[in-house]
């Protein structure tokens, strides 16, 4: 995976609800985001331990304050009924920089906005924030970076793979943490229900192979490979990854999760159903100039879904238990039409 695709998933997708879910506008109980620091005394559930590949977080009372990072922590957190103090900047079409299926569960609270790039960690704000616990469960983080960040916190980071935590994964991690694991896994079934009932709607899914691609990068596509959570969404939908694409993956090196294809290559990438995210409907336009994208056979049957919406490229990156609802409602209308239009 080229520099610049990595990059793109650290701006842009990482860069999503579950109905039945009752959630707080506050920190679990305070009249603000953070609220007073609770008496360490005997939390039921604590101390915990989490492992993680950058090392062990040990939580020793329920966390009041929280900060989290990377990708689908704010959303479980706040599934949990934990609003955090300080949460990533999600660079869309709000004057917050703030997603619409978080927003609308913020009330009146204002938690600090952290720049999303993950590369500059802004720890100063960060230790200012006075967190009781940091959460990066599908992030980046290096060692150097989770490091500086324990001695704030305890931090949670990634438990394998860099930006590969399944989003069952970063619920029950985020769960654990926050003393709520009972109540991540209802999170987590009634999500399953949810994408279970969505696929069992839509037969015309099944049997039908499908791709996955970001247009970012100059001279061809960046396919993402079958771990990848913009895959897995569709997979479970019923959709099955183009055997290419699942080949180009287990080829590829350690750690990386997406691989440019250049145009000169690109017609044995060609799917029944083809999707793609752009960071500005300019770089769509210069892809749908290329003749060698207009040859696919998806792109001719209409069986092609752009996303350019800020908002719907950082949902389709990162489905989560809070931003399912809002995805599927958005996305599987144009995935059918796609299908159908392929038949």
């Amino acid at each position: 995976m080229t520099p610049r695709l990595r990059r793109a998933r650290g701006s842009v997708a990482f860069i999503a609800t579950v109905a039945a879910t009752a959630l707080v506008a506050t920190a679990c109980g305070s009249s603000d985001p953070g609220g007073a620091a609770e008496s360490a005394g005997a939390d039921p559930g604590f101390p915990v331990s989490i492992k993680s590949v950058r090392g062990v977080a040990e939580i020793k009372s329920k966390p009041r304050r929280v900060v989290t990072l990377g990708a689908g922590s704010t959303e479980a957190a706040i599934a949990l009924g934990t609003i955090p103090v300080g949460m990533p900047d999600a660079d869309v079409d709000d004057p917050d920089g703030i997603t619409p299926w978080v927003k609308s569960k913020l009330g009146d609270s204002k938690p600090e906005m952290l720049a999303r790039n993950s590369n500059a960690i802004p720890m100063e704000k960060i230790a200012a924030l006075q967190p009781d616990v940091i959460l990066a469960v599908n992030s980046g983080l290096t060692t150097e970076q989770y490091e500086r960040l324990s001695k704030i916190a305890p931090t949670v980071a990634q438990p394998g793979k860099d930006w590969l935590t399944s989003w069952e994964d970063q619920a029950t991690l985020v769960g654990k943490a926050l003393g709520k694991e009972t109540e991540a896994k209802g999170l987590v079934d009634s999500t399953h229900a949810l994408v279970a009932e969505t696929k069992a709607k839509h037969p015309e899914f099944t049997g039908k192979t499908v791709a996955v691609a970001t247009g970012i990068a100059d001279g061809g596509l960046g396919y993402y490979f079958g771990e990848d959570s913009r895959v897995r969404i569709l997979t479970s939908l019923g959709f099955t990854l183009l055997p290419a694409v699942a080949k180009l993956g287990e080829s590829a090196g350690p750690g990386k999760f997406s691989s440019l294809v250049s145009w000169e290559n690109i017609s044995g990438y060609d799917p029944d159903v083809l999707t793609a995210w752009f960071p500005n409907t300019a770089k769509l336009q210069a892809t749908e100039a290329s003749t060698a994208f207009t040859a696919l056979r998806s792109v001719r049957r209409k069986a092609f879904v752009p996303i350019t919406d800020k908002a719907m490229v950082i949902a389709v990156s990162s489905p989560n238990v809070l931003d399912m609802s809002w995805l599927l409602d958005r996305y599987v209308p144009q995935l059918s039409a796609a299908a159908k239009n392929e038949g």
